[in-house]
Formats: structure tokens, sequence, C-alpha cells
């Protein structure tokens, strides 16, 4: 097997998408965190060492020095990425929830699907009255009656 083939190629492809799918996501969103995160006051010894710009000698770019930790944070997602994608534990852990999910798992009709979402949908709505009328008889009790008895003079 070398580095470049994937562990049990062909196999578990929706969950080993699904899971790159995840990580790229989270990497993507950690980034965006951290580069926000290193905005900090220049006067810092922080900020004097990731709010600066370098010049690429030669080329005249401008690099923002946030960029370089960014960087390696990306770099870092991609090795626990690959890493994940060719682990033969986490791959066979994938294969067989993939597997489990295709064949064993007996999923709902439509018709059984509409049934439960109908019978969740009521039962949503029928706990929703009754907390609001619960909580509207519960303020009148201690408005007309435990408030005016405290806090009222001569109540």
């Amino acid at each position: 097997m070398g580095f470049l083939t994937p562990y049990k190629e062909g196999q578990g492809v929706w969950a080993r998408g699904f899971m790159a799918t995840v990580i790229f996501v989270v990497a993507l969103y950690s980034a965006f965190r951290l580069y926000d995160w290193l905005l900090v006051e220049p006067d810092s010894f922080l900020g004097w060492l990731v709010q600066g710009r370098w010049v690429v000698p030669g080329l005249g770019w401008s690099l923002d020095l946030r960029l370089i930790p960014v960087g390696l944070l990306l770099v870092a997602y991609l090795g626990f990425g690959v890493w994940a994608y060719n682990n033969p534990k986490f791959v066979d852990f994938l294969i067989e929830t993939e597997t489990e999910l295709r064949t064993r798992v007996t999923w709902p009709t439509k018709k059984e699907l509409v049934n439960a979402s109908a019978v969740v949908i009521i039962t949503v709505v029928l706990i929703a009255v009754w907390v609001l009328i619960s909580d509207a008889v519960f303020a009148v009790v201690l408005r007309k009656w435990v408030y005016r008895k405290l806090f009222l003079p001569g109540g």
C-alpha cells in the first residue's frame, strides 16, 4: 500500500466523502476564527508579531503575517484528513457503518414517515399549548394573589 493509494480503495466511499467534507468545513471555520482571533492590539507583542506585513524580496508581494499560522493550521487539518482516510481502524469503522446503514437498517416507507412526523408535530403543539396555558395560569395566580398579598401595602 503506497502513500497515495487509499486503504481499501472503493469501499466506504460515501462515509469517507462525508468525513472529508466535515474535516474540510471544520478546517475552514477554524482558519477563519484563527485569522480573526489574531487581529489583536498592535501595541501588544502578539500584535507586533502578526499585524505586520512582509514583502517578498524580488517580487514585491505583500504578505499578511496572520496567514502563516492559518496556513499551518490548514496543513495540520490536511495531514489529519490524509491520516484518517488511510488509517485502517478508522476506515474499517467507516466501511462497517456504511455497510450497516445499507443492509441492516430498516428505513421507513413514505407513509410511515408521514405518520411519525404527524405524531411528533401534534405532540409538540399539544405540549406548547399546555406550557402556554400553564404559564398564563401561574402568571395570573402570582399577580393576583401572591404579589398583591406580599408586596402591596394593605394587601
